[in-house]
C-alpha cells in the first residue's frame, strides 16, 4: 500500500517554552493571562484593612514595585513566568539581612534560576545567571511563587510542563503537515 507514512513515535524529548509559544493557541492563552492580570488594580491589605499607597511611607514599592519598568510590565512578567515555566521569582531589593525592609521588587527570568541547597547549613540558595555576573541569593532575598506545587519538588509546574507530551504531538503534526502541503 502506497501513501503517506506517519513519522515514528518513539521516546522524544519535551519541547521548550519557545517551541510551545510557537503554537498559536498557547501563545494567545499566555498573552491573555498576562494582559488580563497586568490590567487589574493593584491593592495591598494587612489582614482585612486596605493600606492606602499614599500612607505607606516605608512601602513605596507598592506604587511601583520595580522602578526600572512599569507596574503593568512587572505584573505581566510575573504572570508570564508562571504560565510558561510554572515559577516566578521576585528579588526583594534592599533586603540584605532577614527582617530588612523591602524597597523594591525585581522580576527575575525563571529560565536563569537554579535552586540548590547549602549542604553545610541545609539552607536553600537561589543561583541566578541572568545578570552579567552570576549571583547567589538566600531564601529571604527571593520570593519564589509556584503555579502548581508538587511535594518533594523545588520547582513549580506550569501548563507547558504538565502538557508537554500533547504539545510535542501538536508540533509534530504541524511540522508533518507542512511537509505534505
Amino acid at each position: 500500500m502506497t501513501g503517506v507514512i506517519a513519522p515514528p513515535r518513539g521516546i522524544q524529548e519535551g519541547i521548550n517554552v519557545s517551541e510551545a509559544l510557537s503554537i498559536a493557541s498557547v501563545f494567545r492563552a499566555v498573552t491573555i493571562l498576562g494582559t488580563t492580570v497586568a490590567q487589574l488594580p493593584f491593592q495591598a491589605y494587612r489582614g482585612v484593612d486596605k493600606i492606602p499607597f499614599s500612607s505607606a511611607q516605608n512601602n513605596l514599592w507598592m506604587r511601583q514595585p520595580d522602578p526600572s519598568i512599569t507596574k503593568y510590565a512587572f505584573l505581566q512578567r510575573t504572570v508570564t513566568s508562571m504560565a510558561t515555566r510554572g515559577n516566578a521569582y521576585w528579588r526583594l531589593i534592599g533586603v540584605e539581612a532577614p527582617g530588612d525592609a523591602c524597597i523594591g521588587i525585581e522580576v527575575l527570568n525563571p529560565a536563569a534560576m537554579a535552586i540548590t541547597y547549602d549542604l553545610e547549613t541545609g539552607v536553600i540558595l537561589y543561583r541566578y545567571n541572568g545578570y552579567v555576573e552570576p549571583a547567589e541569593f538566600q531564601s529571604w532575598q527571593i520570593k519564589h511563587i509556584k503555579l502548581m506545587e508538587l511535594f518533594g519538588n523545588n520547582y513549580g509546574i506550569g501548563p507547558i510542563q504538565a502538557c508537554n507530551t500533547e504539545l510535542k504531538a501538536i508540533l509534530d503534526l504541524r511540522n508533518y503537515s507542512s511537509n505534505i502541503f
